[in-house]
């Protein structure tokens, strides 16, 4: 199996409560992407946690690990050296996606073939169905 048009890159540095949620998030909602999991350092039981991810996924995850914290945008450097996907989704191991999060961004990155960077608005409130209970800051 290949998973050549996303990446997500996820650089974890402990937080394994919050890293599993991230984790369970970006499976069940980004089903045709590739993950690409880096180990910053991690403590033992984060590690395990990436580790038991990256076997379970087995092709749609790409562990890459360090053995000292080297920053998160050195992380997602390494991560982006490793990735062949057309596109490449950059998240904390702290972020929570929800059901369509990705399809709205890789549609504008096709609408606007020469855009670099597209960034998600941030919503406050709940989501339901798509649509905020709260206005969009």
């Amino acid at each position: 199996m290949s998973f050549p048009g996303t990446d997500i890159i996820v650089p974890v540095w402990n937080s394994p409560v919050e890293t599993r949620s991230c984790l369970v998030n970006l499976v069940a909602y980004s089903a045709d992407a590739r993950l690409i999991l880096l180990n910053n350092g991690c403590d033992r039981a984060t590690e395990n946690l990436l580790e038991e991810f990256a076997e379970s996924l087995d092709e749609r995850a790409l562990l890459i690990s360090s053995q000292v914290n080297i920053g998160f945008i050195r992380a997602v450097n390494r991560g982006l050296a490793r990735s062949d996907a057309a596109f490449v989704a950059v998240l904390r191991n702290t972020s929570l996606v929800t059901p369509g999060w990705l399809e709205p961004l890789l549609s504008l990155a096709r609408e606007m073939g020469n855009a670099g960077i597209i960034i998600p608005r941030f919503v406050t409130g709940s989501v339901k169905n798509g649509q905020c209970s709260t206005p969009p800051v």
